[in-house]
């Protein structure tokens, strides 16, 4: 009786430890995404900011070429694209030293260079959503596990320890004669 009761309460505790890990994984994805992105962008601004206040000021037209050969993360182009505002977007970018497309979040702002207008797009790489799901599957796994096994042993000493008197009352019982007249 004790193992069936024992065993009913395990196959519960899976059940609805599968279904907080079904609700909460997808949740747990989306907030940690849009944590990234956003950090992303405030580290796009916070360079954006470095660039105008040391780099921009002394910025000539000739330089140009060596900063866009110095920083790989970052270039200055020509605004054909009559960019007005600040942009920020997400897009594919072919890393040549991994040889593979790595997601970034991108800012692109207008600029003056000696009065002619350019705009300099900044990237930073973007944790590849790929790792991040696998991330998250372990570590829910992990936990989900521990917490099984950790309520499992629980479990089975709590019903131990709670089905202890009526199994010793129930032995008393069964041990009972009723025809001997103890005198």
């Amino acid at each position: 009786m004790s193992q069936k009761l024992l065993s009913r309460t395990l196959k519960t505790y899976v059940v609805f430890s599968v279904i907080v890990l079904l609700v909460s994984a997808p949740l747990f994805y989306f907030s940690l995404n849009k944590i990234n992105i956003k950090e992303a962008n405030r580290t796009l601004f916070i360079r954006k900011k470095e660039f105008k206040y040391y780099t921009l000021p002394t910025l000539k037209i000739t330089d140009i070429p060596l900063v866009n050969r110095a920083q790989t993360h970052s270039k200055i182009y020509l605004n054909t694209i009559h960019l007005a505002t600040d942009s920020l977007y997400s897009a594919l970018y072919y890393d040549t030293l991994v040889k593979d497309y790595v997601m970034c979040r991108y800012l692109a702002f207008p600029i003056t260079v000696e009065g002619q207008p350019y705009y300099r797009s900044i990237r930073i790489n973007l944790v590849e959503k790929r790792y991040l799901i696998e991330s998250i599957v372990v570590l829910f796994a992990v936990i989900i596990s521990l917490l099984l096994i950790g309520l499992y042993y629980i479990t089975k000493r709590l019903s131990i320890v709670i089905w202890k008197p009526f199994f010793a009352t129930l032995k008393y019982i069964e041990q009972f004669e009723i025809d001997k007249n103890p005198k």
